[in-house]
């Protein structure tokens, strides 16, 4: 071989020459092509401007960066979003849709820099944290959870909402060629002043003093009342249980409702829901598994003071920086026997599922793999005795069973270990608290490659604190009705019976406890009615909350109730009790209304109870009120009045699709079409 490339060197060279000549003349026209590609024109304005192939990319890259960053961005305005579309299900573009709405920002002079960018997070952070607790508020009013648990939930979904935006944003950063963190942030700047620039429009009508001040009374005026709410559950105890036939007629027509779907706030529709076991790496243990080697320890300081002074590490003697140095050290060395654990969990399953017949990308499993399938335990224990054969001494992995139970997203999320994990895949984090209800038909999570019975080993979840968790999840349940009165929860079921038959019975003395509330015992009388003699030591007794102030969009505690029930602030109630103010001198005293009481009963089908009150005194708004709070106020009137216009009226939304095309006239002129600079 050497021979001939000697006898021939000279044609090699030749060749090879003019091979690179070619390459040389070559590399401008490829040059000028991929330019051309990215010049192209694809769609053009109403002012004949034109939005190039790159244009529409950089718009496609923005939305999907914002999508993984700050999701609710996309939610319709009325909840907080900006409306942008999501799909091209309906014919728009959403890429062209967002190319309009960042044009008008920008020509608002609306776009900042960094800090904008890291605003949205915030945003989002909150609104996704509101939309959960709107949620789950139900599982409140039915005592799954208290108040301050679904708090603190929310809580939790703030900070991984958070924390999942920091990761993004740093791992895009890292994958992009010349990229910094804060290029990405000014990014999602241009998202930041759509908020801005739909804040400005809700703020822009004017009005006069006199309207400004009539429009701020409509929601701002208020009654102080006396309030309880009896709940139907409080007469529970007078209700015989009911027959299975009866029990199942009560069932069967709310199986497939959603919770708080049907009349009384009941439905049993199941959320998607899985059986799981894992097995976990926890980092503290490795990191306690490296032994202290002093020797290692000086050679790593040797090497590093022998760099220039800027770049040294440990600049100190090594003395003091003998424990940095040491943290260092056991950090890598724990990293790198995760590693190595990491691989011999691989191992172990991938060597079980290599030779298991496919169906695309589905292992097909066989009708014994529930037997056979690597368990945890025996995977454990391979872990150890591999280290044990290099002299490493490890504990056991934490192995943990959930596979007797159905596990909704929310009780995952409840599980501090693997409820806080998340796998990673490219720019994409998907919780682990997530996964029931993005399994597909197939028994699969695609963005994951996770397969139901398959234990997930590439990738594994992982938390914030550097543990791994390989997680099996050995069933699952699609999202869909109750299959049976117990898969509902039988003893749910039978106080909802309860409750409802028992605010059957309140509903046929309304009148008795409005006339018990006007008594001079208030509303403490009512309460005694409804509960009609001594209750079970089981039962809770209704509480009034003195003094509470109601308007038409709020309730507030007011100077002496500590509290208020949630379920009582209901549109209802509020508009019920704002009603008793027609017709009433806003400067009536408390004394009036005590010797001529005014008292009501409102229906609350949706929580099972009935709200009894009796007014103190109206409230009517203040001009120090007016004065203190009147932006805040025109703020919400405007939004209301923006509510109600897109709803009751067939005229477009201005930062939508179709309002946005009226604007700007943005048309697609065909992926083919030439560039006309060209």
């Amino acid at each position: 071989m050497l021979k001939f490339i000697r006898k021939y060197q000279l044609i090699i060279l030749a060749i090879g020459g003019s091979l690179l000549m070619v390459v040389f003349l070559l590399e401008p026209v490829i040059t000028s092509f991929q330019r051309s590609q990215n010049n192209r024109t694809v769609a053009r304005y109403a002012d004949g401007t034109t939005v190039g192939a790159m244009d529409e990319s950089r718009a496609s890259g923005e939305l999907q960066l914002a999508r993984a960053i700050a999701p609710m961005v996309f939610a319709p305005r009325t909840q907080g979003g900006l409306g942008l579309t999501v799909d091209d299900s309906a014919g728009i573009d959403p890429a062209h849709h967002w190319l309009m709405l960042s044009r008008l920002v920008e020509e608002a002079g609306l776009v900042g820099g960094v800090s904008d960018g890291r605003a949205l997070v915030e945003i989002s952070a909150e609104l996704t944290a509101r939309q959960f607790m709107q949620q789950n508020m139900m599982a409140v009013f039915q005592g799954a959870v208290t108040q301050e648990e679904l708090l603190e939930q929310a809580q939790q979904v703030t900070e991984i909402v958070r924390s999942n935006a920091q990761r993004e944003v740093q791992g895009l950063a890292a994958r992009t060629r010349g990229a910094t963190t804060d290029d990405i942030w000014r990014s999602l700047a241009k998202f930041q002043g759509a908020y801005r620039l739909n804040q400005l429009y809700l703020t822009a009508p004017a009005y006069s003093p006199s309207g400004a001040r009539a429009g701020v009374g409509e929601i701002s005026n208020a009654v102080a009342m006396d309030a309880a709410l009896i709940p139907g559950s409080m007469l529970t105890h007078t209700i015989p249980d009911p027959t299975e036939a009866e029990l199942q007629a009560f069932f069967e027509p709310r199986a497939g409702l959603q919770p708080g779907e049907d009349e009384y706030g009941i439905g049993y529709a199941q959320p998607a829901r899985v059986q799981i076991a894992w097995l976990q790496l926890e980092r503290a243990q490795f990191l306690a598994s490296v032994p202290t080697d002093r020797v290692e320890l000086r050679k790593i300081w040797e090497r590093d003071s022998q760099r220039p002074e800027p770049e040294r590490q440990f600049p100190g003697d090594f003395a003091s920086e003998r424990s940095r140095i040491e943290e260092q050290y056991r950090s890598e060395r724990a990293d790198r026997l995760m590693v190595e654990a990491d691989q011999v969990i691989r191992g172990e399953v991938l060597g079980a599922t290599r030779q298991l017949e496919r169906d695309g990308d589905r292992i097909v499993l066989p009708e014994d793999w529930s037997q056979t399938r690597p368990s945890f335990s025996d995977i454990a224990e391979s872990i150890v005795a591999e280290f044990a054969r290099r002299d490493i001494t490890i504990a056991t992995p934490t192995i943990e069973q959930m596979d007797s139970r159905w596990l909704t997203p929310s009780d995952l999320s409840q599980i501090p270990t693997v409820g806080r994990s998340f796998f990673r895949a490219g720019a994409r984090a998907t919780l682990v608290s997530q996964l029931p209800g993005v399994i597909d038909e197939n028994g699969r999570v695609e963005a994951v490659g996770l397969q139901v019975g398959v234990p997930q080993v590439e990738p594994a979840a992982q938390d914030d604190a550097g543990n791994r968790y390989y997680i099996l999840i050995t069933d699952f349940l699609p999202a869909g009705p109750a299959r049976s009165i117990d898969d509902a929860g039988r003893q749910k079921v039978i106080n909802d019976y309860k409750s409802v038959r028992g605010y059957e019975q309140l509903l046929g003395i309304g009148q008795i406890l409005a006339d018990a509330a006007e008594s001079p015992d208030g509303v403490a009388a009512a309460v005694d009615v409804a509960a009609g003699g001594v209750l079970p030591e089981s039962v809770q007794r209704p509480g009034v909350y003195p003094n509470i102030r109601v308007s038409s969009l709020r309730i507030d505690q007011g100077p002496i109730a500590r509290s208020v029930d949630q379920r009582l602030n209901q549109p209802a109630f509020r508009e019920a009790a704002v009603a008793l103010l027609e017709g009433i001198d806003p400067l009536a005293t408390p004394e009036l209304f005590e010797n001529d009481p005014i008292a009501l009963t409102v229906e609350l089908p949706t929580v099972r109870s009935v709200a009894v009150a009796r007014v103190v005194a109206p409230r009517p708004l203040t001009q120090e009120d007016f004065l203190s709070r009147f932006r805040q106020s025109l703020s919400t009137l405007n939004g209301l009045g923006l509510r109600d216009a897109i709803e009751s009226t067939d005229s477009a939304d201005p930062f939508s699709y179709e309002g946005l095309s009226l604007r700007y006239g943005l048309v697609s002129v065909g992926r083919n079409a030439d560039n006309e600079a060209q």
